[in-house]
């Protein structure tokens, strides 16, 4: 719905984020902070998230997530796309990345567990 707020989760460890993520993703528009190698990525794609914006500030994670068969296929299709920003130093660019896909689901995974 136009002008709606999305749904924001915040979870405080990286298993409780992936099952949440999950639950919220079929048919969202989604906005993933510190999507890491994608592993939850692929699981909110097979969730059936209409999109998903991925957000990272590692270059050798977003290099690994582009690499990954269970994330090609998407990037190719345009349900997917993977951007470097650091979210933390920069909250603009975060700002402006979450205006271009008008998400309804906000995911924020940057604690670093795995």
């Amino acid at each position: 719905e136009a002008g709606s707020v999305p749904m924001l989760l915040v979870v405080p460890e990286t298993p409780a984020f992936r099952c949440r993520a999950r639950e919220a993703a079929a048919g969202a528009i989604v906005l993933e902070v510190g999507c890491s190698y994608g592993e939850a990525t692929a699981s909110l794609l097979a969730a059936g998230a209409a999109s998903v914006l991925g957000l990272d500030s590692s270059i050798e994670c977003l290099r690994s997530a582009r690499g990954s068969e269970r994330l090609a296929p998407h990037l190719s299709t345009g349900r997917l796309s993977l951007r470097l920003l650091d979210a933390l130093r920069y909250p603009a660019q975060l700002q402006a990345a979450a205006q271009s896909v008008r998400p309804s689901v906000v995911l924020l995974d940057i604690g670093g567990g795995r």
